[in-house]
C-alpha cells in the first residue's frame, strides 16, 4: 500500500450504511466482501481485508454473504465542485 491516495478502511465493525470517497481513493473491506460493479477495482489480498480503489463516480453496494454486513459505497468525481445533489453521479457519454 505504498500509494499515496487516500485509504479508507472499513471492516465488519462499520456501523455506518454508507462510505463516501472520491475517485481514486483506496478502500480496504473485509475479506468476504463482494462487489458486483466496476466502479472500484481490485487490487490485492493483504491479512486483515482486499485493497479497492475507486475508478468511476457512482453508488454500488458491498457486502458480506456470510454475515449481515454491508454497506452503500458513493463515489465522487475527484476534487468535485458543484451542488452535493450531483456528487455522486455517474458520468454519461456525450455520443
Amino acid at each position: 500500500m505504498g500509494d499515496s491516495n487516500p485509504l479508507v478502511i472499513a471492516d465488519d465493525q462499520w456501523l455506518l450504511k454508507t462510505i463516501d470517497v472520491e475517485v481514486g481513493c483506496q478502500l480496504l473491506l473485509p475479506k468476504a466482501v463482494k462487489i458486483d460493479s466496476n466502479k472500484i477495482i481490485f487490487q490485492e489480498n493483504h491479512e486483515i481485508g482486499k485493497l479497492f480503489i475507486a475508478c468511476q463516480p457512482g453508488l454500488i453496494r458491498a457486502y458480506c454473504p456470510d454475515s449481515n454486513w454491508s454497506v452503500f459505497i458513493r463515489i465522487a468525481r475527484s476534487e468535485y465542485v458543484g451542488y452535493s445533489q450531483y456528487r455522486y453521479l455517474e458520468e454519461c457519454d456525450d455520443e
